[in-house]
């Protein structure tokens, strides 16, 4: 049966209509995605820091003033690996952790397994290895420089932002690529770099006040609550800026299982 042509129109306009959402719902899950991802991220990255703190303890017995220099030097040198290793660790499950959870929060965006799969799995790879190369590269003057750290506030500042900046930075690109286009992904990086600065500065004023005899300028605090509230901060904002950079360009509705 032939419909008139109103109602041609108007089944039309409506099938069109509940088709529509397109870039807005993107956009609405992104911002969902993106933030519960942050806060997850942040959390389990802290709940799962506390359980493998300690792990690399060499458990020396005590020193002894009498012991040989060679002795003393190969202890000296334990402990520092105990410390790199331990700090590896903990941001390794906070940069793949983050960018595992940013990565398929832009695939589920735009409501693509592939996308989720690819961006998830490269954010966990590229998370775990910036985390691995800047614990390398930063910690070695941290610990010949520590007797400065604790009488700063910029000095543990540019540490942990050295630190932590690169993670910010993985996270934002694992979301570009979850959501896709390069130009995102390029805009999604830079904003997660920023997140994660922020982040950093806010948490250098969070733990002053709330923990003052937590030796917060270390790279890990000394008591579990400054540990995880400087995980789930840096990694919340880093989502936070992420996502804003490129909400306001966010693709078309095309659901895909591929």
């Amino acid at each position: 049966m032939k419909l008139p042509e109103g109602a041609k129109a108007l089944s039309t306009w409506g099938g069109e209509g509940s088709r529509q959402p397109s870039a807005h719902a993107v956009t609405r899950r992104l911002w969902a995605c993106g933030l519960a991802a942050g806060l997850l991220a942040g959390v389990a990255t802290g709940l799962a820091g506390e359980c493998v703190l300690g792990w690399f303890d060499p458990n020396l017995p005590p020193a002894s003033i009498h012991a040989p220099a060679a002795e003393q030097r190969d202890r000296a040198a334990l402990i520092r690996r105990a410390e790199i290793e331990q700090v590896a660790l903990a941001l390794g499950l906070l940069g793949g952790i983050q960018g595992l959870a940013l990565g398929v929060a832009g695939g589920l965006a735009r409501r693509s397994v592939r996308a989720a799969a690819l961006g998830g799995a490269s954010g966990l790879i590229l998370g775990t290895g910036a985390a691995l190369v800047s614990s390398v590269g930063v910690m070695p003057y941290y610990m010949a420089n520590r007797n400065l750290f604790g009488e700063s506030f910029h000095a543990p500042l540019l540490l942990h932002a050295a630190l932590g900046v690169p993670l910010g930075a993985t996270g934002g690109l694992a979301l570009g690529l979850g959501l896709g286009g390069w130009r995102r992904t390029v805009r999604a990086t830079v904003g997660g770099l920023l997140g994660a600065a922020l982040g950093t500065l806010l948490n250098e004023v969070v733990n002053a006040v709330l923990f003052p005899l937590s030796r917060t300028y270390q790279p890990l605090p000394d008591t579990w609550d400054s540990r995880v509230t400087s995980r789930v901060i840096v990694a919340l904002f880093s989502a936070l800026l992420a996502v804003a950079a490129i909400a306001h360009d966010a693709p078309d509705d095309q659901p895909s299982a591929r």
